[in-house]
């Protein structure tokens, strides 16, 4: 059947537990009431009756689950093509049988079957996987079909693969070389440790999106343990613009100073439910300006659940000209520090030097999308108002040159969860005029769960 239309066909996949033989459950069961005498001569059959009724069970879900598995083999045979397939196994031996049903693709058909033309891969392992060998399941990614570009990858629990020490110094898997080569996107769902993650990114060149989900991982390794595990190696990914961290403990920053994303345009950060204390003015500021070399190019920026230094941040927002997205959530502040958002206000007021009014320089000059999600209440929104319009005031005066950033300062949307902290959020008229004048897209929520 020839491909119609432009819309991709997507499949997703569970597939079934292997289960014990009743046999086996039977013995273990019964182990220790072997020695146990019967109170009655019928209680012998009542237990064959029950023995029979498990054995008739046992069969029939393997026949289903054979079924189920037959379903999905003739699927990706003789059904119609497939760009994006999803499958979650309980074990590596899972994928194996399937690969071995599918076999080799016919080189002389004039027909590729749904399997040999998938563009996108989903596979997912239960935290029960237990593979004798790591290097089982990578022989098997060799078998995976050549169309293949954007693949995710959800790895089991580290003690599953007998992985006592976090950095390892050898790798547990690498991707095939070529394989990887054609990758434009990877997500990798792993809480082994990040030595064992750069590893898979090794081959990695052409990789464009990236998704790194940590799992909370401990927060066992430092730039110095990684260093020692790995001999400093360098990941080097010079097309990659999307970087994703989902799950992440605080010091993965200093991690990434061995990632190399010098064309980055879309950086999200999103920590784990425990938070932590980010360093933006040392190691994150040195990954984007020196190690990556990305601050010039970086567009959008998200920060999620983490405890910072309002003045560091800003400091560290100074050295992204280019950024026109801007999201901060979840983000937690000491009581006794100066608010953020009357840090961002600030950076966009006059000083005065020698009686003399000096114009601040340039600071986020090309934002257009500012989203603040749990960080605002009546108590601070004053200083939001106060940082936009005064954006606007320096481009509107010339102060900032509007044809050097290709901007007018006027921001497009605004989004505001309120923090309940900070007292509820009431607008007055004169606060809604200004933002009504800028003509930006304004949404304000009330979101309770904020502590």
């Amino acid at each position: 059947m020839a491909r119609s239309g432009v819309v991709p066909t997507k499949l997703e996949v569970v597939m079934p537990a292997k289960k014990v033989r009743w046999e086996e459950s039977e013995q273990e069961e019964g182990e220790d009431e072997e020695d146990e005498e019967d109170e009655d001569e019928g209680d012998g059959d009542e237990g064959d009756e029950e023995e029979d009724e498990g054995h008739e069970q046992a069969g029939r879900e393997h026949k289903d689950m054979e079924a189920q598995e037959d379903v999905l083999v003739q699927l990706l045979k003789h059904g119609v093509p497939l760009d994006d397939l999803g499958i979650k196994f309980s074990d590596t031996e899972g994928l194996e049988c399937l690969l071995d049903s599918l076999g080799n693709s016919d080189a002389s058909s004039d027909k590729p079957r749904p399997w040999d033309s998938i563009k996108s891969l989903s596979l997912s392992f239960e935290n029960d996987c237990q593979p004798e060998n790591p290097n089982t399941l990578k022989s098997l990614l060799l078998r995976l079909p050549k169309t293949i570009t954007s693949f995710e990858l959800c790895l089991p629990n580290n003690y599953t693969l007998s992985i006592e020490e976090p950095m390892s110094m050898e790798p547990v898997l690498q991707l095939p070389q070529k394989f990887a080569e054609k990758l434009t996107a990877f997500s990798i769902s792993c809480e082994w440790g990040v030595q064992h993650m750069f590893r898979l990114l090794e081959h990695c060149a052409n990789l464009e999106v990236l998704t790194l989900d940590f799992l909370s991982m401990d927060s066992q390794w430092m730039a110095e343990q990684y260093a020692e595990a790995t001999g400093a190696l360098k990941v080097n990914l010079p097309k990659l613009h999307t970087l994703r961290l989902r799950q992440s403990p605080p010091d993965i920053i200093s991690v990434l100073w061995y990632l190399q994303a010098p064309v980055l345009v879309n950086l999200d950060f999103e920590f784990d439910d425990e938070g932590g204390y980010l360093d933006f003015g040392g190691e994150f500021l040195a990954f984007l300006t020196t190690e990556s070399n990305c601050a010039p190019t970086l567009k959008s920026l998200r920060i999620a659940g983490i405890q910072w230094d309002a003045i560091d941040i800003c400091d560290t927002l100074d050295e992204l000209p280019a950024l026109t997205h801007l999201a901060l959530e979840g983000v937690c502040f000491d009581e006794d520090e100066d608010d953020i958002l009357q840090n961002l206000e600030e950076r966009c007021k006059p000083s005065t030097s020698h009686r003399h009014l000096d114009q601040p320089a340039p600071f986020l000059p090309n934002l257009k999308v500012l989203e603040l999600i749990g960080i605002v209440g009546q108590k601070n929104f004053h200083h939001l108002v106060g940082f936009i319009s005064s954006r606007e005031q320096l481009f509107r005066t010339g102060a900032w040159s509007s044809k050097s950033f290709g901007s007018d300062g006027r921001l497009k949307a605004l989004t505001v969860t309120c923090n309940k902290r900070l007292s509820p959020l009431d607008l007055d008229s004169r606060e809604r005029k200004k933002l009504k004048r800028s003509g930006m897209v304004l949404n304000v929520f009330p979101r309770s769960t904020w502590p």
